[in-house]
């Protein structure tokens, strides 16, 4: 269970870096894409913790994505 909120908290620190410090451009956008992969790699690849942090990072992403493009790109 530990380890299952460790995971957690990568994830949830990562959105909370989002909005304590949203992007303002394109490429500080693709820092912030940069730090999710970050995250990915402290995880050993095809394991059942890989899988589950990757999920929780594409939802994280596809929800900061829409985010970012709602408020940035008008």
């Amino acid at each position: 269970m530990d380890e299952f909120k460790k995971m957690m908290v990568l994830v949830w620190e990562y959105g909370k870096y989002y909005f304590n410090n949203p992007p303002q451009t394109p490429d500080q956008f693709g820092e912030l894409t940069e730090m999710a992969n970050g995250i990915l790699k402290l995880q050993k690849p095809n394991t059942k913790e890989y899988t589950f942090v990757k999920n929780m990072l594409i939802a994280t992403n596809d929800y900061i994505d829409s985010d970012w493009r709602e408020k940035n790109l008008k």
